[in-house]
């Protein structure tokens, strides 16, 4: 389904083709269409600062997913679920964010740090680990099998702890919170809640995310 976005330009940019804006460690790409969620210059910055290097985050308006799905999964399908997910992190190719009317500009910010938080999994030793528990086949299109993998459960803690300290405005715009808006919308419902793999709770993610605050960000 093709629509406008409803949100209002917040930092006044516009772009005629990809602009790119380097802070740091991380490379901002604002695509024709997105700029009304283009994080501002503060939270860039700051990400910059302690974001692994070369972090390249690209913030596409979501007409354009199943184009650069399949640019960078050119051997998979895109799923058939309306609405399957959101972003991604490809290795080598960078974070993907897609927004539309049912993100806000906070929330995009929430959705970068989730992301972020998957490259530090894939490069910090221990936190690598979690790579190796298996995911639940419908990882990619369920909800609930998205929200049991442990991996996800750290990034969600690892943007809600950071989100404050960002100038982000509140916290926990996870799945759940944009699968609301997704169906607020109308644009699509949830399905396949079965075969979820629950191999790690809550309390032990937290407590993953515990060890690796005090490791990264311990000055602090």
């Amino acid at each position: 389904m093709e629509y406008k976005a409803v949100i209002p330009p917040v930092s006044g940019l516009v772009v005629q083709r990809p602009g790119t804006f380097v802070h740091g460690n991380a490379t901002f790409v604002v695509h024709p269409g997105a700029e009304a969620w283009a994080p501002d210059s503060r939270f860039m910055d700051t990400l910059g600062g302690w974001a692994p290097p070369n972090t390249v985050i690209h913030l596409h308006p979501r007409s354009e997913i199943r184009a650069c799905f399949a640019k960078d999964n050119p051997h998979q399908r895109f799923p058939k679920k309306p609405f399957p997910f959101r972003a991604w992190n490809a290795p080598h190719k960078g974070i993907r964010m897609f927004v539309d009317d049912t993100e806000t500009p906070d929330s995009v910010k929430w959705g970068i740090l989730h992301e972020v938080g998957h490259s530090f999994v894939t490069h910090m030793p221990g936190l690598n680990r979690l790579r190796k528990i298996p995911k639940p086949l419908n990882y990619a299109t369920s909800d609930e099998a998205h929200a049991s993998v442990p991996e996800e459960q750290f990034c969600n803690a690892f943007a809600d702890y950071l989100a404050p300290r960002m100038g982000v405005a509140g916290a926990g715009y996870d799945r759940a919170w944009w699968r609301k808006r997704v169906e607020a919308y109308g644009y699509g419902a949830e399905e396949e809640r079965e075969h979820s793999n629950p191999v790690l709770s809550l309390a032990l993610a937290a407590g993953v995310m515990y060890l690796f605050r005090r490791q990264l960000f311990s000055a602090g």
